[in-house]
């Protein structure tokens, strides 16, 4: 993990990349999605493409799909109730 830390912080998008998912699943780390934010960006603006993805998965609300992260379901509205005409 240092190791990683080291060259996520030297520039190697692959490892900034590698880090990000680690915080957004808590592989190794205190779970953290925005630090995983973070160095997903990061990893992003360096040319990585599975950083960009990630990113556009995670803005499109499919941060469901990556391993150890819960997935939260909201419940379906409740139909509003049926009017009745007035007279």
């Amino acid at each position: 993990m240092a190791w990683q830390k080291k060259r996520a912080e030297e520039g190697s998008d692959n490892a900034q990349y590698e880090l990000g998912v680690r915080y957004l699943t808590g592989n190794g780390v205190d779970q953290d999605e925005k630090l995983g934010k973070e160095w997903l960006e990061k990893a992003a603006k360096n040319g990585n493409p599975k950083a960009t993805k990630k990113l556009e998965e995670l803005s499109a609300g499919g941060g469901a799909n990556l391993p150890g992260t819960p997935v939260i379901t909201a419940p379906a509205p409740t139909p509003a109730p049926a009017s009745t005409p007035s007279k």
